[in-house]
């Protein structure tokens, strides 16, 4: 069987987070007929989850501008 570098480079991210008792679970929650997704994460073990959500953030808004499309984020932890 032959890997890619990226699947490669995946398997040993996993690896590394197995071994340090990382994990968790993340829920999806998506309609795509109406163009909505959100996330949930819980049962975290030794992952913040502040910065998870962040790190998701940053990854589905270069995934969007990828698309040409604008990012408006709302930040429900930070009154306006």
């Amino acid at each position: 069987m032959v890997i890619s570098p990226g699947e490669e480079q995946v398997a040993q991210l996993c690896e590394t987070a197995r071994k340090s008792g990382c994990g968790g679970i993340l829920w999806l929650d998506c309609d795509p007929e109406g163009g909505f997704l959100r996330l949930k994460l819980t049962d975290l073990q030794n992952l913040s989850a502040p910065q998870l959500v962040g790190i998701f953030a940053q990854v589905l808004s270069q995934a969007a501008a990828m698309v040409n499309l604008e990012v408006k984020r709302y930040d429900r932890s930070k009154p306006e």
